[in-house]
């Protein structure tokens, strides 16, 4: 028997808010959420603007969290927990059902504990063994984000985290609907998170071509999916976490249901550790992929969250893929443009936009689009926010090393 797949509660921390009504009124108003960077000019990073959350240090103040668990937690697995805290409390799941042996965590991150790294090995080249925090393993092990979140929701079941780059908890969350659809589980805590420190940034800084570079001066016009202008992709941090349920077992304890995962496609490109396909046919059979698992054809698509990251070939292998996959295109958008590119947080965060956008009615714009690039002149782009009532959204998060997924979440009811 397969199983439906219900959306109980979300959470998020993000560069546009840190709670689901902040979000939507930037989402509903096309507000960005990137600025400029203090500090990394003095490191010689050449791209100085990110999707930052500003206050890290004063949530980890207030989080509630034991002291000691804290102690052992990056950024990114705060930044997990606290987006877990809001969806649990969003769902009304209560304690005995998380410690259920049929209740799992699966969250993960793109690049784990770097912070921890950068901190630990600034140390030891310093000669100063002894600074290196005893949490540091703790802080930087694969799987420290569902480790933390199993820790502090005492989860019975399994608990792992997925690494896939940039569609982490796309993957997770698809992953953890496939147990619940199976049988396997009858609820799970599904996301991912990132953080964002001077590592991170070089990291992709030395890559050259990765990130934006020439709207340092102007953050909120940085990151520009689908313009004839793009330079890179915006960095940005931060978290999305949903609670999956069984639909039953959502339905018999009277839970408040956001909506439904109805589609999941995975696939492997393979043409390049970082450039996607030209043609963009591994990003194709991704996004079949996830119509066939749902039963729908194309025309069924009311909406699609573009991966889009502001790259100039990223862009165009998706474009090329999406006008294949539909001919008549559905409306597209691609939230980046507000949020940067959160790396693994980027698959879960945009997922629950989209189940923002069905609940309330609108559609989110893909803005900084001053010169559309003739490529995409097929596509449908959404360039101011729209008022509309739609069923389905369709969700890309593609990753380097050609790690795709496709989410498709319907409208319960």
């Amino acid at each position: 028997m397969t199983h439906r797949v219900a959306i109980t509660g979300a959470g998020i921390i993000s560069s546009i808010g840190s709670d689901l009504h902040q979000v939507t009124n930037h989402l509903r108003n096309g507000r960005s959420g990137i600025k400029a960077v203090e500090g990394w000019r003095e490191h010689g990073l050449k791209s100085l603007v990110a999707g930052t959350i500003d206050n890290a240090d004063l949530l980890r103040k207030n989080s509630g969290i034991d002291q000691e668990l804290l102690l052992s937690m990056s950024n990114s697995s705060l930044f997990c927990a606290l987006a877990a805290r809001a969806a649990v409390e969003d769902s009304g799941v209560d304690s005995s059902a998380l410690a259920s042996r049929r209740t799992g965590c699966i969250v993960g991150t793109g690049i784990s504990g770097t912070d921890a790294i950068y901190r630990g090995g600034s140390a030891l080249y310093d000669g100063k063994i002894r600074r290196v925090s005893p949490f540091a393993a703790l802080e930087a092990m694969s799987n420290s984000a569902s480790a933390h979140l199993a820790q502090l929701f005492s989860v019975g079941g399994r608990s792992y985290s997925l690494n896939a780059a940039c569609a982490t908890s796309a993957h997770a969350i698809g992953h953890a609907s496939e147990l619940i659809r199976s049988g396997s589980l009858d609820l799970a805590i599904a996301g991912g998170g990132e953080e964002l420190n001077p590592i991170v940034a070089g990291a992709f800084n030395a890559m050259r071509t990765a990130l934006s570079t020439h709207f340092n001066d102007s953050p909120k016009q940085a990151s520009r999916p689908f313009d004839v202008d793009r330079d890179g992709f915006v960095l940005a941090e931060g978290a999305g976490i949903v609670i999956l349920e069984r639909l039953e077992h959502a339905i018999a304890r009277g839970a408040k249901i956001r909506g439904e995962v109805i589609g999941y496609g995975a696939t492997s490109g393979s043409r390049d550790m970082v450039q996607p396909e030209a043609d963009g046919r591994s990003e194709i059979a991704c996004m079949q992929a996830a119509l066939a698992d749902a039963g729908l054809e194309p025309a069924d698509i009311d909406y699609i969250n573009a991966h889009a990251t502001s790259t100039v070939l990223g862009d165009l292998a998706e474009g090329r893929a999406l006008q294949t996959t539909f001919p008549k295109s559905p409306p597209v958008s691609s939230t980046k443009g507000l949020t940067g590119h959160s790396l693994g947080a980027a698959g879960a965060q945009e997922i629950i936009f989209c189940l923002t956008m069905l609940e309330e009615g609108f559609l989110a714009p893909s803005v900084n689009i001053e010169t559309l690039d003739s490529a995409f002149s097929e596509l449908n782009l959404i360039r101011e926010p729209a008022v509309t009532t739609f069923d389905t959204a369709l969700s890309n998060s593609f990753g380097f090393g050609g790690s795709n997924a496709s989410i498709i979440v319907r409208r319960f009811g």
